[in-house]
């Protein structure tokens, strides 16, 4: 079976690190100054911009919904976005930061968004307020014990990939 190319998009002067899907659109980084959203044909439909022109080290994006959040450890923010309305709104870790870094799993479900640590450390997300708050194992346990089970089962790996369907990691 041959592989055919269907699109293609070049854009210059763009440092593109970020490639996520969502829902129907592709989101790429625009590159420091916040994301695009293309369609299927590759054809930008939204410039969102964010705050502080931030490098982003991770996208977390709402499986079921409209939203991402984007993590940009060194403008001291994640910043959560509706990719519908490309309304954004940031809310800054600085007290946080210092002591401990974002990892890759995250639990997003309706308004609950839990991000970890490396450190295993646990954080909820009020997307009403856009606040930030700890949360103990217990909590997250509470929550979803499916994602708690996985969570702890994976402290002593590293991330390769996670997707809706399968956690995958070596």
């Amino acid at each position: 079976m041959q592989m055919q190319k269907i699109y293609e998009k070049t854009f210059n002067q763009n440092d593109i690190y970020i490639l996520e899907t969502q829902n129907d659109f592709i989101v790429i980084n625009d590159n420091y100054r916040g994301l695009l959203s293309l369609d299927h044909s590759l054809v930008v439909k939204k410039i969102i911009l964010i705050k502080k022109n931030p490098i982003i080290y991770f996208l977390y994006k709402e499986f079921e919904g409209n939203f991402l959040a984007t993590y940009s450890p060194d403008q001291e923010m994640i910043t959560i976005t509706n990719i519908n309305d490309s309304k954004s709104h940031s809310i800054y870790i600085a007290p946080i930061i210092n002591e401990h870094t974002f990892s890759d799993i995250y639990y997003w479900k309706n308004n609950t968004l839990i991000l970890t640590t490396y450190n295993n450390m646990c954080y909820q997300t009020c997307l009403t307020d856009y606040t930030l708050k700890e949360v103990s194992e217990n909590e997250i346990k509470k929550i979803d014990p499916i994602f708690f089970n996985f969570w702890n089962k994976s402290k002593n790996y590293t991330s390769n990939n996670v997707s809706k369907t399968t956690f995958f990691y070596i």
